[in-house]
């Protein structure tokens, strides 16, 4: 009886592992591989300092009505403002190396006001009046290359460009100097287009989740900006706007990792 006994023990040790071999296992996830490769959406915000310049300042008057045709010195001056946005890109990554493309829109508080006095700075009419020039930026967005190392994994270095373009309004203005209202105010607005260059670090700081310290050079070119008034004057100038922006954006990106499964 024991002998039979062992003997059956013997026989189920020896069937349990071959029977297990046979079973199928379920594949285990092992921990997600990191990837910069994938397609995100983010914002950002951060301020900007804008300078408009001024040049082929001139004032034209339409005959017969004012026999006017003058020109003025250049003149420029520099606002800053906040600014705020969103963006959309994609990246692929071939080692330490990433590519992409990024393209972003952003709205701006830069408002700049400058007043000439009469003595210094006079158009035709003006009078006792003093001048005001108005320029702002309205909007602005771009379309870049992205070209990054990985000095981790998870630490991305890059360099960008590309097109730049933005939405610049101006405003001439014949204040008095006792504060009364304006006798002449002239609106135009145009849309400047340009080009872009920057650098910028961004890191992961959660799953999915990345965010991004960047700086941008934006040259968006000179525009003709006229100023037809009621008095027949054809005010005009050439304006050319650029400026630099530091932002933080935070990134949301889909397909960070691609799981990796153990096999058997």
């Amino acid at each position: 009886m024991k002998k039979l006994l062992l003997a059956s023990v013997a026989l189920i040790a020896v069937s349990v592992p071959v029977l297990a071999a046979d079973m199928p296992v379920k594949a285990v996830p092992l921990p997600p591989a990191w990837s910069w490769t994938g397609c995100y959406v983010g914002l950002n915000v951060g301020y900007t300092w804008a300078r408009f310049r001024k040049s082929n300042v001139t004032a034209v008057g339409i005959p017969p009505v004012v026999p006017v045709n003058t020109a003025f010195a250049d003149f420029d001056f520099d606002r800053d403002g906040a600014e705020g946005g969103g963006q959309i890109g994609c990246n692929w990554q071939y080692g330490q190396w990433v590519w992409g493309l990024e393209t972003d829109l952003q709205v701006t508080s830069v408002d700049g006001r400058t007043v000439f006095d009469h003595s210094i700075f006079n158009f035709p009419q003006a009078g006792a009046f003093n001048t005001e020039v108005h320029s702002a930026i309205r909007y602005f967005g771009t379309a870049r290359a992205r070209l990054g190392w990985t000095v981790t994994p998870t630490t991305l270095l890059y360099v960008t460009g590309g097109f730049a373009y933005a939405r610049v309004a101006s405003e001439l203005a014949f204040p008095t100097n006792t504060g009364a209202p304006n006798a002449f105010v002239n609106f135009d607005a145009q849309t400047h287009f340009g080009y872009t260059v920057g650098v910028g670090a961004e890191a992961k700081i959660a799953q999915n989740f990345t965010a991004k310290l960047e700086y941008l050079y934006v040259d968006v070119g000179s525009k003709g900006y006229d100023f037809l008034n009621i008095a027949g004057i054809n005010y005009h100038w050439d304006q050319r706007v650029d400026f630099h922006v530091v932002r933080l954006g935070l990134n949301y990106q889909f397909n960070w990792y691609e799981t990796v499964v153990a096999k058997y």
